[in-house]
């Protein structure tokens, strides 16, 4: 269960159908083993600059707690998700109804984006999680990101924060965490991104076709930005 829509331009990969993650290995090992020690956080604010993969990590640790709905049979790495499997599958087209995408809705009188992540999208969580999953999985919940938050959804979410429904989890993503409601962020478990390094930078770039060797690296720093913007 999800938006249809991702804020990501042409010729990007969706965070949710991105299978490829780089640069950020410490934050997966810290994710899978977390999950699964059995002691989890029931929330996670994934921090960091736009464009820097959180809300792609955030679909990949998703993806491996719905696989693997037992955290003591999961493995202790986070693997590339196999985009055969079911579960990759319904989250890459949003039919998951163990997941659900918050992110800033389109105005159907108009057709644009709101502004805004409103109460009524955070009132859709409240509603997810009142629906019995047939599976007996996790329920999941990304926040994408907690920065669009009006201040009537930052304060309904920190209403599901206070009192987490049981097999529920929710990674909240940030741009500037400081901009959160204390409230929200003494809740969460914080996980802080830091820049890709050159080496990773320039396998994420290969992975999606651009060449930031030799005389063609100029050229291609400005769709690098474009690329990978809110992803």
């Amino acid at each position: 269960m999800s938006t249809d829509r991702f804020d990501v331009l042409d010729g990007a990969i969706s965070p949710a159908e991105n299978m490829r993650l780089f640069g950020h290995a410490d934050a997966e090992h810290f994710l899978a083993q977390s999950y699964r020690s059995g002691k989890g956080h029931h929330a996670i604010l994934i921090e960091g600059p736009a464009g820097i993969g959180k809300a792609t990590l955030a679909f990949r640790f998703a993806n491996h707690v719905l696989t693997h709905p037992d955290p003591a049979q999961a493995p202790d790495v986070l693997a590339d998700p196999d985009p055969g499997s079911i579960v990759s599958r319904q989250i890459a087209s949003g039919a998951s109804h163990n997941l659900l995408h918050l992110t800033r809705p389109v105005d159907e009188k108009t057709g644009k984006v709101k502004s805004a992540i409103t109460v009524d999208e955070v009132r859709r969580a409240g509603k997810f999680f009142s629906q019995t999953s047939g599976t007996g999985n996790w329920r999941i919940v990304i926040v994408d990101p907690a920065d669009d938050l009006n201040r009537n959804a930052a304060n309904a979410i920190l209403k599901i924060l206070e009192e987490p429904p049981k097999r529920s989890l929710f990674l909240v993503l940030t741009h500037a965490p400081g901009k959160l409601l204390p409230t929200i962020r003494s809740r969460c478990l914080p996980l802080q991104l830091k820049p890709l390094a050159p080496g990773a930078l320039r396998d994420a770039m290969n992975n999606l076709g651009l060449d930031l060797s030799g005389p063609n690296a100029q050229k291609c720093w400005p769709r690098r930005r474009a690329a990978s913007r809110r992803r």
